[in-house]
């Protein structure tokens, strides 16, 4: 790894993989500190060899913040997340499906703040996204449905999670029938 990250050695991008890899393990393990030091490691080496220009520095990015959300660092985080999708959408544009995931972090990310109409917000341009790459009935609509409906629940707002768990269990159903593991998620909210 250390051979391959020196700057002019074509085999960087290679090495950020690898610290990218090790970080991911060093994470399950429940090592934040040293995840965090490759996934920045990683991020650093991207940057160098594909600047803001190539979309693995977003994920990189979206990476990163996982961790920081772990190690409870919300506001890094939420920088770094702000970033992956700034850097994606000058990379392809502003409805790329890529932007999906960061979306649904982001609101995820807003939701545990109780940042309830920034939450809302991100989920819902991941669902507007996602509608114009996959239509209607796609199993990350539900998901997304799902993740409006317990937003809603948290602020007792039961009518929209009631209709938003409507939306997602009516998806999972058309996608996958009655006995699909999906409709457990949307039937313990009931």
């Amino acid at each position: 790894l250390i051979i391959a990250s020196e700057r002019d050695n074509p085999n960087r991008s290679l090495a950020a993989y690898y610290l990218n890899s090790a970080a991911n393990i060093h994470l399950q393990m429940g090592d934040l500190d040293r995840a965090t030091e490759l996934l920045e490691e990683a991020l650093a080496l991207r940057k160098q060899v594909h600047d803001l220009t190539e979309a693995v520095v977003p994920a990189n990015l979206a990476d990163l913040a996982r961790v920081y959300v772990e190690r409870a660092n919300y506001q890094v985080s939420e920088e770094l997340l702000l970033e992956a999708v700034a850097s994606h959408s000058r990379v392809y544009n502003s409805d790329h499906p890529g932007l999906i995931d960061y979306y649904i972090s982001l609101g995820s990310l807003y939701s545990d703040l109780n940042r309830v109409q920034d939450a809302q917000n991100a989920y819902l341009e991941a669902n507007r996204i996602a509608r114009i790459h996959f239509g209607e009935t796609h199993d990350q609509i539900a998901q997304i449905h799902l993740s409006l409906a317990k937003l809603h629940l948290q602020q007792d707002q039961l009518t929209k999670s009631t209709s938003s768990l409507a939306s997602a269990r009516n998806t999972w159903q058309k996608l996958f029938g009655d006995q699909h593991p999906s409709l457990a998620d949307a039937y313990a909210l009931e």
